[in-house]
């Protein structure tokens, strides 16, 4: 059985990050509570819904936190490490939790049954019970890691990951609303801003003006959107969820173990993205029902990079690293880029027929939402077939 070897420097800075990460979760619950209670007199019922739901996550992401504090400090009392073990198969039927949940939603938003209580008890086990979907499926390949690791490599992704992603997300946002600005001059839009800069004490949004929604699903103005969610945003995400094995990068980390670092990571970036980026609604089924895939893809593509930074950083195989972050990178790129068409294709496909030959919306429209059940196969496929192949390597070695 190996050991975790984890130092008192690690262990602390898990109990800062912990304990950081759980008293910035309960201060910000604590302040929409107290924007919660003046909601029922000066705000809109939609607005006391957000306030209720962002409650309730932000708590959910609080109590992931304790675990981490409890096994950092234990460890640095100087108790044994305990590690995990194989989960049993009958752990299996956390699959069962999303369509469970996904019913429980229809009943909140679309049938209108106890939304403020039914909703964010629905969201919960919708995000909890696909990230522990993939946790369990990367824990069934992977080698036997301490408690301690595993809860702060998950948090890793839970609560270190997001503020950069963010970040650098925000910044890279810049210059792709410079170039839609600029694809968007000739049009009404565009001369609305102009106008407002000619005459900034004058209103330039006349009501009588009517705005095209189709100016956006102009080919030039798409694809620059396509270009940030699937080509910047995978990169910028992709490289930071690989943080919880940079501080193992010096060591001898075994490919197993940094596979499965990555799948932690993931899953806990996964679920951030899962409580915050589903909200009140009518479609709340449908976006959770795609937010399942995405924890699986976040899972994936994680775990996969994160071997192939281990291949190339400690084993120097180069083109290892390569090939994992360039994977990666794409299967996240084309999971972003079918979900914008399959949003796009939805709200507002005949706009799209006037570019684009013929039958070829029709054709999309069929494609894209096929291509995201291919993709969450897919990573499926990915965690169990290429954690097992390395588990394998690691035994017979």
């Amino acid at each position: 059985m190996k050991k975790d070897h984890s130092t008192n420097l690690e262990n602390i800075l898990l109990l800062l990050l912990s304990s950081i990460g759980v008293l910035l979760c309960i201060g910000t619950a604590g302040s929409i509570f107290i924007l919660y209670l003046a909601m029922p007199m000066t705000g809109s019922q939609s607005s006391i819904a957000f306030g209720e739901w962002g409650m309730v996550s932000v708590g959910v992401i609080a109590v992931c936190g304790l675990p981490g504090i409890y096994w950092s400090v234990r460890r640095l009392r100087g108790s044994p490490p305990i590690m995990t073990k194989k989960p049993s198969p009958k752990w299996y039927w956390l699959v069962l939790i999303l369509p469970a949940s996904l019913g429980l939603g229809y009943l909140a938003f679309s049938q209108g049954v106890m939304p403020h209580l039914i909703g964010p008890m629905a969201n919960i086990l919708a995000a909890l019970g696909t990230v522990g979907f993939a946790l369990l499926l990367a824990r069934s390949v992977s080698p036997s890691v301490s408690f301690r690791r595993l809860w702060g490599q998950f948090l890793t992704g839970l609560y270190a990951v997001p503020p950069f992603a963010i970040a650098l997300e925000l910044l890279a946002l810049i210059p792709t609303i410079i170039l839609l600005a600029i694809s968007l001059w000739d049009s009404p839009i565009g001369e609305i801003f102009s106008e407002s800069l000619l005459n900034p004490s004058g209103n330039p949004f006349n009501s009588s003006l009517e705005l095209d929604p189709s100016l956006i699903l102009q080919p030039g103005v798409l694809l620059i959107i396509l270009a940030y969610a699937a080509v910047i945003v995978p990169i910028i995400e992709e490289t930071l969820k690989t943080m919880a094995i940079w501080p193992l990068l010096s060591r001898r980390l075994s490919p197993g173990e940094a596979f499965l670092s990555g799948a932690l990571a993931g899953a806990g970036y996964a679920l951030f993205e899962a409580l915050f980026l589903t909200q009140p609604g009518i479609d709340w089924v449908q976006v959770a029902f795609a937010r399942g895939g995405a924890t699986l893809i976040h899972t994936a593509t994680a775990a996969i990079s994160s071997w192939g930074l281990a291949e190339g950083f400690i084993h120097k195989r180069w083109n290892r690293l390569a090939i994992a972050y360039l994977f990666a990178i794409g299967i996240h790129g084309l999971w972003n880029a079918s979900a914008i068409l399959t949003a796009v294709l939805t709200l507002n496909g005949e706009s799209l027929s006037d570019w684009l030959f013929p039958n070829a919306v029709n054709l999309l429209q069929f494609l894209t939402p096929l291509l995201l059940v291919t993709l969450s196969i897919l990573a499926i496929a990915a965690i169990l077939f290429f954690g097992r192949h390395l588990q394998k390597a690691e035994t017979s070695a």
